[in-house]
């Protein structure tokens, strides 16, 4: 007997690997805001995460458009025209990324999960002082299956309807990175219980709308 065995098609993220140069302008306006967050505009009471220190960048913001937006075609390529055929939007709708902030992340802190308004969302890690073996046993579920302190995690339907989970290792690992993904699902980031902060970049895309005046 000859089978074969097939899988429902489900929507997936991007990652891409940045270098130091890509990030220099990003690095350079969040390490001015390290320095005195007095000087910053905070954009805690927009967020969802349990974190004290969040806040909008603009220095860095069309930098990081530029940076960014050829991911939005390769996203749309590679997850059936998720973008340019969502019957949400009108044919050929501008791209423009509404909100760029940065997150300092405590030991304690964490992010519940959440989603984002809009189409497509980002998140970068720039700083993360720890290797996941490290955090892990830092953590008091160490015995626990699983472990997931300082993971971040995607959360999403099955074919089935069924709730699932996509968990990333947030440490070392992931410097660089950024991951590109659908606002249709939610994400968290855990508690970490290691000393240093994290330093997380996320991004907020929408898709506009072009309105012209009626005659």
């Amino acid at each position: 007997m000859e089978y074969l065995t097939l899988q429902f098609q489900n929507i997936g993220f991007l990652k891409a690997q940045f270098t130091n140069e890509q990030l220099a302008p990003l690095r350079k306006e969040i390490d001015k805001l390290a320095l005195n967050f007095q000087r910053g505009v905070k954009y805690n009471d927009q967020l969802a995460g349990n974190l004290q220190h969040e806040f909008l960048l603009k220095e860095s913001k069309k930098h990081t458009y530029n940076l960014v937006a050829p991911l939005f075609l390769e996203f749309d390529k590679q997850f059936n025209n998720y973008i340019s055929k969502n019957p949400l939007l009108p044919e050929n709708s501008p791209i423009e990324l509404k909100d760029l902030w940065v997150n300092f992340q405590k030991k304690y802190e964490f992010n519940p999960i959440h989603d984002h308004t809009g189409i497509m969302s980002f998140v970068i890690w720039l700083k993360i002082p720890y290797l996941m073996e490290e955090e892990l046993k830092a953590a008091p579920g160490s015995s626990a299956n699983p472990n997931l302190a300082g993971h971040f995690a995607f959360h999403f339907t099955d074919a089935l309807g069924d709730i699932r989970t996509y968990h990333i290792p947030a440490d070392q690992t992931q410097l660089k990175i950024l991951f590109c993904f659908s606002l249709r699902g939610s994400n968290t980031l855990y508690f970490r219980f290691t000393l240093p902060m994290i330093l997380g970049l996320p991004f907020q895309v929408i898709l506009l709308l072009k309105v012209t005046p009626l005659d």
